[in-house]
């Protein structure tokens, strides 16, 4: 059996992991600040009571079973966030071509402006 202050870390986990999947799915970027803070917050308050508790405590075959869901859907939050972020930052090039970054290195100078324009224009006059 697990102690309260346990059980209640762990429900208050839970319920903060549902509430930053509501977020992502509103796509409000206060809402997702807020529960993912809230998340941290909680997790943090999980990882102490678990150090907390005793190694018997921390066996439970339901503690288990409670901390394997809660880390499938902080991996499945995790790869939705990243594909929000991907599907913002190719929006974001669309709508504003220079935000987007060179892979290469800097674009070579267009024609006719600084040290092209002289040595085209030196060439021709030869």
């Amino acid at each position: 059996m697990l102690s309260l202050p346990l059980q209640s870390a762990l429900s208050a986990a839970e319920r903060s992991c549902g509430a930053l999947a509501s977020a992502l799915l509103d796509g409000e970027p206060s809402l997702i600040t807020a529960a993912s803070t809230a998340l941290r917050q909680t997790a943090g308050a999980l990882s102490d009571q678990l150090q907390r508790s005793a190694p018997i405590e921390r066996q439970d075959k339901n503690l288990q079973w409670h901390l394997k869901k809660i880390s499938a859907a902080l991996a499945s939050q995790r790869g939705n966030l990243l594909r929000r972020s991907a599907t913002v930052e190719l929006a974001l090039n669309t709508l504003l071509p220079a935000t987007r970054r060179s892979t290469y290195g800097q674009l070579a100078p267009v024609f006719g402006s600084g040290t092209a324009r002289r040595n085209s224009s030196a060439y021709m006059q030869a």
